[in-house]
């Protein structure tokens, strides 16, 4: 199949679907026509396209650049690389139109520009952000670069469109391996014999193939063509033999794998589908298993006042996504007067159009306010949507534009947004292929007049033109007309819906009015004084304008916590019964197994239920969402939970368990209001905190942390680097100088471990104090009846033994040093993991010190947070002072440079991918070594690949073949950092996973005693032998997606626990992903690294 040469571009062609790369070369054959493409559309690209060229010369030029311009010659690439080789031999500083072979590939970078002893490929592209695609296009020219002239570069570019062209910069470590992991894989398909099935994938939207691979899909009758069916239960069908709609639609077998009732929805489906074929028209019928309340009896009566809402938008715009269009259609006149009416009118329909960011935020406020002027008038108006997409976009606009939220708020807490989609999926089963409205609409007659695919179509010219700041107006005719049509026909689905619906169904209880939970008017005071006097745009901010707008945007931090968390709580509220279980919030299907023991008279039970992922934690409230009740969990496993009950309980006894809304955290939004207040008038400034916010360096009058005076250091530890034993041996020193130091972080048990080393290194326990306020907490967390110091939770007192002297060190969450009796109570606070705890709760803290110790690092795990923030005010603490660095610049802080821990093999791989090569090995951590029988022998990485399909969160074929490597491992020699030998055993083991129900069933396979948790409970662990197991079979699969399963912060803590060897056990399919973006190649590149350094193993 290898025949002629290949660009970069088949390539990018190739990561977007493998079937359409053999129809593409197929093409080029002449043994298939291609598919039409517009000449206009492909002319008009083109001459963007050197228009844009042309602007960047010139901004070279004006840089002062020379430029050998060469011609391209298609006919003679070999000729033209000779050319271009030259022009690189005399020193061209920019080589434009070059051309670069390799093998059987020919590439024609924009520019080549000197870097020192070498060239970077830099691309031109018309669009405003980059793209995955053009990464790897460019990659290939880096490839090309470094064997034509011997010589890597440290980084290529691509130059943006505009009218000012923008150079963004790239690091060539952090693509390349990804991009050779393609090269291997589109060299595989080309040398192979199988041709990869044309399965449905996001690009078929977009593709000029789509029907000739949609008619092969009917023809054979494939199960994608089953509604709602997943890939998973599609391929535990095709083992079982079951391969057809039509054979699917009539089997009465069990599959193994696949639930009983999921069998039965799935052969629901394919039967009413092959029915609804056979007739040839859509057939619908109600589902005898709707939950009570569910479908139809959650559609609210219509009201005159009713609107039907639609976006469109570009997920790439902006770098993170724009919504260009808002669709409103209601049933009657403007709003312009308040006066009655009943009835509603003609169908209207308004487009609020946005193109750039601020037209976006302008559009958003406009619907919402529509929105609320009719709600004046009709209180029972909803707002009708197809899809979960619109009411989450509300959320998160309202967040990111700080805008509206209070509105936003009650819409969402007042169920106004109704979701047809969920309700339709409830309610009914029809003969359609997808549960789209396009697909729903011959159930209710409706016809459109645009064609679908010439939206589409016009949809990505238009996310074209958006990201070159040119949107062509033409198309935005087609857009609204096909907008307006959604909306329309969002309408006639509320409709059809209301005729099916009988008073049997009933109608949504109305919810019960609540307190509005409003933003505090001081808090809006303050942004206000806090912005009075900065310009509108941030761009040419001084570091103290800066360090304002910040804080403006960190005064609501918690507030916009705290809505996600009521967020969540009322879309668990809304879970019919049927649908708790797979929900991964909540614990359902309970049963009580009886009282268990007593917590200061408050009995303790225990409830067992079926196998789920669930969000259960000890030291949590959970809502018993049936009875009305709160309960604090005490202990939790895969198939139970133990809850501590009121004096006397009898019942009823919970059934679901779910979140039961945001934590108290009203002492931290009062201490970071009284810093607003402070810095608004800039008057009594907390010195340590106005530091952080500007990222100054510290102010000190000696070498050591020590010497600080009223500012903030920062350390970044990478993994066994000790940066736990030296803020332990900083706080004795501390101590031994007079100082009162205190300690916090996120949680207690990260708290507490710092207070034990402090202990350990000298500090006396009985001038130690933990305050802990929770009870429950200080009973059941791990240690609790084992520490040398004392917990407390009398504030006053606590005040009066530190400033007596009693007391030298304590340790509390950020709840503690924001409380008013511990204000400017120590005179160094320790932020220990300063890279998971949010920069809102350390500037909260600040309240209660002179001098603030950040230590951490971001590039293992990151800091958890709920709420969608503006730009800048949803990082942590360390992430902060690093400002997008990834290690420590010098005038900030310390970057601890050597690992007591990694093997040097491990540590090279974990300095490159994560540490811009900075973190090196100590002598002696090369004798660290494995010697044994097994297939794990030796030291460094290791890659075991485990073939599986359909894995979304656990693998069973994985948790095999973990097991028997465990078990290999027992008893082998391990010699250790001093050259002293040890048989291995099962505690010298740590076995990772993701996902917790891998670890369930990790925990079912591997031996007794071996360690085996969440990346999360392992940090700050170590072991001479850590096994990571990924789970799932592909990112497609994942559950949470690629960015949770493939998040580098993962896999640097999970692969660095390992003394002597890292083991990653995995599907080799994830190092298939596509990437769409750089953010995602960089994912998938640290993974792709790995398995490059790795011995593989089978």
């Amino acid at each position: 199949m290898r025949e002629g040469r290949f660009s970069p571009t088949d390539l990018s062609a190739f990561s977007e679907c493998r079937h359409r790369t053999l129809l593409d070369l197929a093409a080029s054959r002449g043994e298939l026509r291609r598919p039409g493409v517009s000449e206009i559309e492909r002319a008009l690209l083109e001459k963007r396209g050197r228009d844009h060229e042309a602007r960047v010369v010139e901004m070279l030029r004006a840089e002062g650049r020379s430029i050998v311009e060469l011609s391209p010659n298609p006919g003679n690439p070999e000729a033209a690389a000779k050319e271009t080789l030259a022009a690189m031999r005399a020193g061209a500083e920019v080589i434009s139109q070059g051309t670069l072979t390799r093998a059987d590939w020919v590439g024609r970078p924009d520019f080549l520009v000197r870097a020192g002893e070498t060239y970077e490929p830099w691309d031109a592209k018309l669009a405003q952000s980059a793209k995955g695609a053009a990464l790897l296009q460019v990659c290939a020219y880096v490839d090309a670069v470094t064997e034509a002239w011997g010589k890597a570069p440290e980084s290529f570019a691509l130059v943006l469109g505009g009218a000012i062209p923008v150079v963004e910069r790239f690091r060539v470590a952090d693509y390349m391996a990804y991009y050779r992991r393609a090269l291997v894989d589109f060299a595989a398909l080309l040398d192979g014999d199988a041709e990869p099935y044309p399965e449905p994938v996001s690009h078929c939207d977009v593709c000029a193939w789509w029907k000739r691979c949609e008619e092969r899909r009917r023809a054979d009758d494939h199960l994608s063509l089953v509604a709602d069916i997943t890939k998973k239960q599609r391929e535990r069908l095709e083992r079982s033999g079951v391969t057809r709609v039509a054979e699917l639609s009539r089997f009465d077998g069990k599959v193994e794998g696949l639930a009983a009732a999921s069998l039965a929805r799935a052969r629901a489906q394919a039967r009413i589908q092959v029915e609804g074929s056979a007739v040839g028209r859509v057939l619908y019928e109600l589902r005898a298993d709707c939950d009570a309340g569910a479908g139809l009896a959650a559609l609210p009566p219509p009201t005159p006042g009713d609107l039907f809402f639609d976006l469109e938008g570009d997920a790439f715009v902006e770098g993170t996504g724009l919504e260009y269009l808002f669709g409103l259609v209601e049933l009657g006149e403007p709003v312009t007067d308040f006066s009655e009416r009943t009835e509603p009118g003609p169908p209207r329909y308004r487009g609020h159009w946005a193109v750039t960011r601020a037209e976006e935020k302008r559009a958003f406020e406009a619907i919402i306010d529509r929105i609320m002027a009719g709600r004046a008038e009709f209180s029972d108006l909803h707002v009708f949507h197809f899809g979960h997409r619109e009411a989450d976009a509300v959320r998160r606009l309202s967040c990111f534009h700080k805008t509206r939220e209070a509105q936003v708020d009650t819409l969402l807490r007042e169920h106004v947004f109704v979701d047809l989609h969920r309700i339709v999926k409830q309610a009914l089963r029809a003969s359609v292929e997808s549960y789209g409205l396009k697909q729903l609409e011959p159930l209710y007659a409706f016809e459109r007049k645009t064609p679908l695919r010439e939206a589409a179509r016009a949809m990505q010219l238009f996310g074209y033109g958006l990201e070159m700041r040119e949107p062509d107006d033409e198309l935005r005719s087609v857009i609204e007309a096909y907008n307006r049509e959604d909306c329309l026909s969002t309408d006639k689905l509320r409709e059809f819906l209301e005729s099916l619906r009988t008073e049997a169904h009933g109608r949504p209880a109305r919810p019960e009015p609540e307190k509005e939970k409003v933003r505090d008017e001081d808090v809006a005071a303050t942004v206000r004084r806090l912005t009075r006097d900065l310009p509108e745009s941030a761009e040419n901010d001084t570091p103290a304008q800066a360090a304002r707008r910040l804080l403006s945007t960190l005064l609501d931090w918690h507030w916009r916590e705290d809505k996600s968390g009521w967020w969540e709580y009322y879309r668990v509220q809304e879970l019919a019964p049927s649908e708790r279980l797979e929900d991964h919030s909540m614990a359902a299907e309970l049963s009580h197994a009886g009282k268990v023991e007593s917590l200061k008279r408050r009995p303790v039970h225990r409830y067992e239920f079926p196998e789920q992922r669930h969000g259960l934690r000890v030291g949590s409230k959970v809502k018993d969402f049936d009875h009305g009740k709160e309960w604090d969990v005490v202990d939790v496993g895969p198939t139970h939970v133990s809850l501590v009950h009121t004096v006397g309980f009898k019942g009823p006894y919970p059934k679901a368990l779910g979140p039961s809304g945001p934590i108290y955290n009203a002492p931290l939004k009062a201490s970071l209001l009284e810093l607003g207040q402070s810095v608004a008038e800039m008057s009594d400034v907390r010195r340590c905190a106005w530091d952080l916010l500007t990222r100054s360096p510290p102010r000190t009058s000696g070498n050591d942390l020590t010497s600080l005076e009223d500012s903030v250091v920062s350390v970044q530890g990478p993994p066994g680097s000790g940066k736990t034993y030296m803020a332990a041996d900083a706080i004795v020193a501390l101590i031994a100088k007079g100082k009162r130091v205190g300690v916090t972080a996120n949680s207690h048990a990260v708290i507490q471990h710092l207070l034990d080393k402090a202990v350990e290194l000298g500090v006396p326990a009985d001038r130690v104090r933990h305050v802990d306020t929770n009870a429950v907490r200080r009973t059941f967390s791990d240690g609790a009846a084992t520490l040398a110091y004392e917990v407390v939770d009398d504030y006053g007192a606590l005040r009066g033994a530190l400033d007596s002297g009693g007391v030298s060190l304590v340790g509390g969450t950020a709840w503690a040093w924001s409380n008013d009796a511990l204000k400017d109570a120590v005179d160094f606070l320790v932020v220990d993991e300063a890279g998971q705890m949010s920069l809102a709760n350390v500037l909260s803290a600040s309240r209660g010190t002179k001098n603030l110790i950040l230590v951490g690092d971001p590039t293992q795990l990151s800091q958890p947070t709920k709420g969608v923030h503006p730009p800048g005010s949803g990082v942590s603490a360390l992430e902060h002072v690093l400002g997008g660095a990834r290690t420590m610049p010098p005038e900030l802080g310390a970057f601890l440079e050597h690992t007591r821990r990694l093997h040097p093999d491990i540590c090279a791989f974990t300095s490159e991918v994560f540490y811009e090569d900075r973190l090196t090995s100590l002598p002696g951590l090369e004798r660290q070594a494995i010697k044994g029988k097994g297939r794990i022998s030796g030291s460094g990485l290791r890659f075991v690949p485990v073939e599986h399909r359909g894995n979304t969160d656990q693998s069973a074929e994985e948790a095999r073949v973990v097991a028997a490597l465990t078990e290999e491992l027992i008893g082998a020699t391990y010699t250790d950092d001093k050259g002293k030998k040890r048989k291995l055993r099962p505690e010298d083991m740590l076995v990772v996973a993701p996902y917790n129900a891998q670890v369930h069933l990790l925990r079912q396979h591997v031996p007794e005693g071996v360690r085996v948790g969440t990346v999360d409970k392992f940090q700050g662990k170590e072991a001479p032998v850590a096994i990571y197991s990924l789970a799932a079979s592909s990112t497609e699969d994942a559950a949470r997606g690629a960015d949770f399963l493939l998040d580098p912060h993962r896999l640097n803590v999970a692969t660095s626990r390992a003394r002597a060897v890292a083991v990653v056990v995995a599907s080799p399919s994830l190092l298939a992903t596509h990437a769409r973006s750089p953010r995602a190649m960089r994912l998938a590149n640290a993974l792709c690294r790995y398995v490059e350094l790795a011995t593989r193993i089978t």
